[in-house]
């Protein structure tokens, strides 16, 4: 990803709100169960659901994230030394 820095930038940035937008759900699922719209077996069934949605959607992404830190990482590094090299 280093031929796109802002790339990460958006990647992290909607990571952000698609976790963002989870937890508003669940405040939601929540707020529905206290007044008693839903049902607290519906709203928990639901909460599971939307948490395993939630931490596959989160592990995709760290794990494509990963593979670009490390070549970023690795990528910077070398240009690092040839500089200190010069």
């Amino acid at each position: 990803m280093n031929d796109d820095p802002a790339g990460k930038t958006h990647a992290y940035g909607s990571l952000y709100s698609i976790n963002h937008a989870f937890q508003e759900i669940a405040e939601h699922l929540k707020r529905l169960e206290e007044r008693q719209v839903l049902t607290p077996e519906f709203a928990e069934a639901r909460r599971i659901a939307l948490e395993e949605l939630r931490a596959g959607i989160n592990h995709g992404i760290a794990a494509h994230m990963l593979a670009a830190e490390q070549d970023d990482w690795a990528w910077f590094g070398k240009l690092r030394i040839a500089q200190e090299g010069k």
